[in-house]
């Protein structure tokens, strides 16, 4: 069901205080991520190093193939203009009217958006910051902006249109801060370990190859790196495990590699499976249950005009390997991009995608159709909104 987007009242809510109205009137340099500094006397521990990596890769295997139903979707299709929340549990929706797409708090119950007026569209300058609280349903206009987004789960940042004067709005005691430029957003890290690029392609659009990097695995709290070494990938798998891809056999000619579940405290590494990577962006996650990865997800068969990527789970609790199918396509393959929630559920489609399938039964616990679908940390929440232009995910 829709519900209107005026609040309770009728009336509009209050709007952040200016910046004359806050304690500071001098504004300040938007601040920069920073680790958690180690305690002063602290001494980085000597560097561990990963054993028994292989790259001679071996056979590509699968030991189950399983077929994936086909998708039917819970939600009306988006219209490409309002600001749309999807409640997963009760399958109803909230219109919020034209605006950008919702970014959601760490608390996964607070959202922010940019509201246009009717008529307009992100590329207008009379958009307005607004807050809902999905609990209750209420909402807070925040005043003038082109972006805001959550710092945390009490701190939003409110960017001012036409340019980079931005806002910090503490919702529990109301106070503002002006800053210069749009404050960078800092990493949510609740793991006790995280893993950096410092060598190598960093964004997550990577064109044109697949060359290796370099990657640190640090420690959270004191931001000690642990590890530093070489690899294709490396994705966490649970606070023991590390999971790393090598580098391809044979470059573009050979996309091979080998996958490595790589015990943290020990650095032993033991051989899970051998994958076809994609030479642009390449699937690959990890969770306490699950190993996944889309072989030759940027690979293209023209003859048959059909993409041949397969998506294959191995299962970590009995060593097995699941290939999906779709019976229903042309190749019959399941090659889709997709990421791991934190339930161990696949979030199915390119750009956070809309649908959540659970790998145990092969049922669809969410299903909304189109791209960039912003999801709570809890996957409790969705939304769509509007968006920019990009490119795809595998070149040409």
């Amino acid at each position: 069901m829709s519900c209107s987007d005026d609040d309770s009242t009728g009336e509009p809510s209050p709007t952040v205080p200016s910046s004359t109205e806050t304690a500071s009137t001098t504004p300040t340099l938007a601040p920069e991520p920073t680790p958690t500094p180690p305690p002063s006397n602290a001494t980085p521990p000597p560097l561990r190093e990963i054993r028994g990596l292989l790259t001679e890769p071996r056979e590509i295997r699968s030991d189950v193939t399983r077929d994936v139903p086909p998708t039917t979707f819970d939600y009306p299709e988006w219209n490409r203009s309002s600001a749309v929340i999807y409640d997963i549990a009760k399958k109803t929706t909230i219109d919020l009217g034209p605006g950008s797409n919702v970014e959601w708090a760490p608390d996964s119950r607070r959202g922010v958006w940019i509201a246009y007026p009717p008529g307009e569209s992100q590329f207008g300058n009379n958009g307005r910051a607004t807050l809902i609280d999905v609990r209750d349903g209420s909402r807070r206009d925040l005043g003038p902006a082109r972006l805001t987004f959550f710092l945390d789960n009490d701190k939003v940042v409110v960017v001012a249109p036409g340019g980079n004067d931005s806002l910090i709005l503490d919702l529990r005691t109301g106070a503002t801060t002006s800053v210069l430029g749009v404050p960078a957003r800092q990493p949510n890290r609740t793991t006790p370990y995280y893993i950096e690029v410092v060598e190598g392609p960093t964004g997550s659009l990577r064109f044109g190859g697949n060359e290796e990097k370099t990657f640190e695995l640090r420690e959270t709290a004191t931001d000690f790196v642990l590890y530093h070494f070489t690899a294709y990938a490396a994705v966490l798998a649970d606070a023991r495990t590390l999971v790393v891809a090598t580098p391809p056999a044979g470059g573009l000619q050979d996309l091979r590699t080998n996958l490595f579940e790589v015990d943290i405290a020990t650095g032993q590494a033991t051989y899970v499976a051998t994958a076809l990577a994609s030479p642009d962006n390449w699937p690959f996650r990890a969770s306490s249950r699950w190993i996944a990865w889309t072989d030759a997800y940027c690979i293209y068969d023209e003859a048959a005009n059909q993409p041949v990527g397969v998506l294959r789970l191995f299962d970590r609790t009995i060593g097995k390997i699941t290939e999906l199918r779709n019976p229903a396509s042309a190749s019959g393959t399941f090659g889709p991009w997709f990421d791991l929630t934190s339930a161990g559920l696949l979030q199915i489609g390119t750009f956070s995608g809309g649908r959540l399938l659970d790998p145990d039964t092969l049922q669809y616990r969410a299903a909304i159709s189109g791209i960039h679908v912003n999801w709570t940390d809890d996957y409790a929440y969705a939304a769509q909104g509007q968006f920019g232009g990009h490119g795809g995910l595998c070149a040409g």
